[in-house]
């Protein structure tokens, strides 16, 4: 390869790398850290705010729910790992080894939580060894606040250290519906790449989850549960779509005729965003995945045709 031709390439991967960027901070990002929720509900004073001292607000985001405080309040106060799970696609939570069963039921022994209550993210343990949440404030029907694991000082008392919160807010609309408004703070690195980190990768895995967590709350006090094949199948064109993404850069790395390749990553990168963050009808994104694989096949058969 020439050297005008490396030039090219490795300036046509940063070219693609910061349009990238750029669409995800200006675009995705900031719509998934306020999706659902209203500009009161975002500029609103919420339980737990102010229980980690240093830390800001990342999200607020909000779900109306067609049931009554209490009704929501039940599902929501046994979330946990060892408890009622966490109402999200148990699938990928288990891939990640946390080993969560979603309850599809309102049990007795988990419906009531105190103050310095550990509610575990993951078994006890290997990596999900230290990833209890603390409960630091709790309002029976009314909110429940997390504290989330860290070495900084927090308001509830000296024993209980997080690195910012969790929290969940029930608000009455009437007598049959609810607001549930859930907002995440944290105390933000000081290293710029650890804030890039956290604000692509670790946001985005973390809003899937808790977007489908709200989903999840809302089907199960209305009694509207969905069935769980649907969710395996988004998991699996997810993943799909990411070992797609691998090959395409793979074979941009390799290959002599990189721009197609590039093309596809690109193309790949916004199916990604689209099926994770839009979650189109299955069917769509069968159809999607289909495209990545034809276009994927189509730039492997250049290299073994030339």
């Amino acid at each position: 390869m020439s050297g005008n031709s490396s030039t090219l390439k490795i300036l046509s991967i940063i070219a693609v790398f910061v349009i990238v960027a750029l669409v995800f901070s200006f675009y995705i990002q900031p719509w998934f850290q306020k999706w659902g929720a209203t500009d009161e509900e975002i500029r609103a004073t919420l339980p737990g705010d102010d229980l980690v001292p240093g830390s800001s607000v990342v999200y607020t985001r909000a779900i109306t729910i067609n049931a009554s405080q209490s009704g929501v309040w039940s599902w929501l106060v046994q979330i946990g790992q060892d408890r009622g799970g966490f109402y999200s696609y148990e699938l990928l939570e288990n891939i990640l080894g946390s080993d969560t069963h979603n309850a599809d039921r309102i049990v007795p022994e988990w419906q009531h939580l105190e103050v310095g209550n550990r509610v575990r993210m993951g078994p006890k343990e290997g990596v999900w060894a230290n990833s209890s949440n603390i409960v630091g404030e709790v309002v029976p029907e009314k909110s429940l606040v997390l504290i989330t694991p860290g070495a900084s000082q927090t308001r509830v008392s000296s024993a209980i250290h997080g690195n910012g919160t969790w929290s969940f807010i029930l608000v009455p609309v009437d007598g049959k519906t609810t607001r549930l408004v859930v907002r995440g703070q944290r105390i933000e690195s000081q290293d710029p790449f650890i804030r890039l980190l956290y604000g692509s990768v670790v946001d985005s895995g973390q809003f899937i989850l808790e977007r489908k967590m709200m989903i999840g709350i809302k089907e199960r006090a209305e009694g509207k549960l969905q069935s769980q094949t649907d969710d395996i199948f988004q998991v699996l064109l997810w993943m799909a779509a990411f070992f797609g993404l691998v090959i395409a850069i793979i074979l941009v790395l390799v290959q002599k005729k990189w721009k197609f390749p590039l093309i596809i990553a690109l193309a790949t990168v916004l199916i990604l965003w689209y099926l994770c963050f839009l979650q189109p009808p299955i069917l769509q994104g069968i159809l999607l995945d289909l495209a990545i694989l034809m276009a994927l096949a189509r730039a492997i058969w250049n290299i073994f045709s030339t």
